[in-house]
């Protein structure tokens, strides 16, 4: 079905018909892993429409750094069926490391960097704009376990970016501080919440209609809360989640609509 929440790139093909394989396996002190990934879209700008599609091929690792750290490395890395009317290099590289720094502590740096060089893949076939993505994110997490039944978050991330289309250039900044728990307060009851605080600031000549972030009021930081329960009735789960804003991605070309928020209600059955 459409992939949208799960696409490492700045720019959102909203795939269809996607299939993935993945493959593990151990190699002496690292854990090697390769995946593939295959999915089409349709590119309609009212006079032409075109087929296409993207191949993505991975490669992640997680290495043993000591009794009580590990680090995993992970690259993606996307051809599509464009290529040929422009040069493309679209690549994802990411990184973390869970340190531990107590018997209940544990301290998750992370880095991610995505390069995207593409034919842009909303335009038609013969009006064809090159597009320049770049973005840089670091950060540190916190995570403290005072039993199995609760769980605490804390996370700083930092971002750099910047997006360059047809003549047009955004960059921005941003800091996300975040937090969050889940408690099992009861057998039958789990609750969990987040908070997450946002400054960023956004320097763009992006037509109004072109600018993901254009529902945003620039000069103040964001505030988001998300609440959720999960009820366990033996084999059965309801799960409820609440969200302030509805979770999609900002991608060029998108609209939102403000403050639109988000509820999910899901019933599992282990068997």
């Amino acid at each position: 079905d459409l992939d949208t929440d799960h696409d490492l790139f700045l720019e959102n093909n909203r795939l269809r018909e996607n299939l993935q394989f993945l493959y593990g396996h151990r190699l002496g002190p690292v854990d090697a892993t390769v995946s593939y990934g295959h999915g089409n879209w349709r590119v309609d700008d009212g006079a032409v429409v075109e087929d296409y599609s993207a191949h993505t091929f991975g490669l992640g690792a997680r290495l043993d750094l000591s009794a009580a750290a590990y680090l995993d490395l992970a690259w993606d890395m996307r051809r599509t069926s464009r290529h040929d009317e422009g040069d493309e290099s679209i690549h994802n590289l990411r990184g973390r490391a869970f340190v531990g720094l107590a018997q209940r502590t544990v301290l998750v740096p992370v880095a991610e960097w995505i390069s995207e060089q593409r034919v842009h893949p909303f335009s038609a076939v013969g009006d064809a704009q090159a597009a320049d993505h770049r973005l840089a994110r670091v950060g540190a997490g916190l995570n403290f376990l005072p039993d199995t039944d609760h769980l605490l978050l804390l996370g700083l991330l930092y971002e750099d970016g910047r997006r360059d289309y047809a003549g047009y250039r955004e960059a921005w900044t941003a800091w996300l501080l975040r937090s969050g728990f889940e408690s099992r307060i009861s057998a039958w009851l789990t609750v969990r919440g987040g908070l997450t605080y946002t400054h960023h600031d956004v320097d763009t000549d992006l037509p109004a209609i072109q600018d993901p972030w254009h529902w945003l009021n620039q000069e103040d930081p964001i505030l988001r809360v998300n609440l959720g329960a999960a009820v366990h009735l033996g084999a059965v789960d309801l799960d409820l989640a609440f969200g302030e804003r509805y979770p999609r991605r900002a991608f060029l070309g998108e609209t939102f609509e403000p403050q639109k928020h988000w509820l999910s209600a899901s019933l599992r059955r282990l068997f």
